[in-house]
């Protein structure tokens, strides 16, 4: 079920015991939420976060793919090359930066007709070009088709697609409570008391998911 930004600052403002602004402005509330949703996206195992989860599939040349700029993590890339028949090669392997170089430098410059080698690595997220840089040993052949999965990053206006199961969304809305509760000193106990609750559920959260996530 999606949750509305006016829910959202509802669920806020009733931790702070204020239904209509007056202390706190909306747009005061609405800045909190945008800070606590940022780091409850980062606060939790990305398996709780699948639901965010999408998948694109295209074809390109080289070796620079550029991602949608909603794009948090990039889970998975599926690389499979056409050889002269039509029919797909094996897929090619993910590996680290450090170990695509060690096994090209091992290999030396092999043509891609020489070697059983299909591997790549996912460099640094490039601000500049807006895209994540790809390295594929050996290069990706003409029409190279690519599918990658990754987890998008949850909007903070308009509609929140922050999950509500697990709780993810809740362990934003306590921060975003606790923040306001410290505006001016107004309630530092109230602040407090929802840090904990957050940490505890965040706890929950972390002991039923990890890492690893269902791709679709």
């Amino acid at each position: 079920m999606a949750t509305l930004e006016t829910d959202f600052r509802f669920r806020i403002r009733s931790y702070l015991g204020e239904a209509v602004a007056a202390f706190w402005t909306n747009a005061e509330i609405d800045a909190y939420a945008v800070e606590a949703i940022r780091n409850a996206q980062y606060a939790v195992p990305l398996g709780a976060l699948s639901k965010l989860i999408f998948s694109t599939v295209k074809t390109s040349l080289g070796n620079s793919i550029a991602v949608p700029t909603n794009t948090m993590k990039v889970l998975r890339l599926t690389v499979k090359e056409p050889d002269t028949t039509g029919d797909y090669q094996a897929p090619w392997e993910e590996v680290s930066p450090a170990e695509l170089a060690e096994i090209r430098e091992d290999e030396g410059d092999l043509l891609i007709s020489k070697t059983p080698t299909r591997i790549y690595c996912i460099e640094e997220f490039s601000a500049t070009t807006n895209s994540y840089q790809i390295t594929a040993y050996p290069s990706f052949a003409l029409s190279t088709h690519w599918n990658f999965n990754c987890i998008a990053i949850s909007t903070e206006s308009g509609t929140i697609t922050l999950p509500r199961r697990p709780n993810v969304q809740e362990v934003a809305v306590l921060e975003a409570a606790a923040m306001a509760a410290r505006k001016k000193s107004r309630d530092l106990p109230l602040a407090e008391r929802l840090m904990n609750e957050r940490k505890l559920l965040l706890d929950e959260i972390n002991a039923k998911y990890d890492n690893n996530v269902m791709l679709r």
